[in-house]
């Protein structure tokens, strides 16, 4: 009877250490799933950034975004045609007004002093 307890003892811990062991491996199995998730998420991310990159890089080499470029900010113009600047208006300056003490004279000079 005390080798059967024994035996049955024996296999009740082997019996948990392997579920130990199955319940730490699946515990690890999601972690490493969750990584491999963001990873995946942060490729994507990349991958969209890249490709908005080389669309902007095309649009940037094409002609007419340089010729665009051209006349907007070096004001050039093709041959046989008139660039005309214009001088930019600046708003009319408006003196401000001048505060108005209406404090006694006294008041004024213990300001002054105090």
């Amino acid at each position: 009877m005390d080798r059967y307890k024994l035996l049955n003892w024996i296999l009740l811990i082997v019996f948990v250490m392997l579920v130990v062991g199955i319940v730490r491996s699946w515990v690890k199995i999601s972690q490493r799933e969750k990584i491999i998730q963001s990873t995946q998420n942060q490729l994507q991310d990349a991958q969209n950034n890249n490709n908005q990159l080389k669309r902007k890089l095309a649009e940037v080499e094409s002609k007419q975004y340089i010729e665009k470029e051209a006349r907007d900010k070096l004001n050039l113009g093709k041959e046989d045609e008139v660039v005309l600047l214009l001088p930019t208006v600046s708003p009319i300056a408006e003196p401000s007004p001048t505060p108005q003490d209406a404090s006694l004279n006294w008041q004024k000079w213990v300001k002054l002093f105090f």
